[in-house]
């Protein structure tokens, strides 16, 4: 996949040929590992690694006073799965916890600045299936 302008294209009279593509990361990593046993108990452990991104078709790297601009740091995620299995219920109960290791990280920049991604979350669920 090209993530690169490889023609001529001009903003604000510069010329951004060769430039990365916003939100366009050279590295996507996303992995999983999931383990079932017979006695119904599951955990599921996904990682998401995701590269240095810039904000703009300039790839500007200082960021700018109003956070519209600038160099998106590569951030790591861990999030875990732990489930039961209840075969006399046909159901399920898990809890899940996403970004398992609170990391702080710059999800956009876009529309209006700085958004910041998603802290720790953790759910828990009950599935009943008919």
């Amino acid at each position: 996949m090209n993530s690169f302008y490889d023609a001529d294209r001009f903003v604000s009279d510069v010329n951004i040929k060769g430039n990365r593509t916003p939100y366009a990361p050279e590295w996507f990593i996303n992995s999983s590992l999931k383990v079932e046993g017979n006695s119904g108990f599951g955990a599921k452990l996904t990682a998401n690694y995701v590269g240095d991104q810039f904000g703009d078709e300039l790839n500007t790297v200082e960021a700018s006073l109003d956070g519209t601009t600038g160099l998106l740091p590569s951030y790591f995620l861990l999030d875990a799965v732990v489930s039961y299995q209840i075969a006399k219920w046909n159901s399920a109960v898990n809890l899940s916890v996403k970004n398992l290791t609170d990391e702080r990280y710059i999800s956009t920049r876009r529309p209006q600045g700085i958004r910041v991604g998603l802290p720790r979350f953790i759910t828990a669920g009950f599935e009943i299936n008919f």
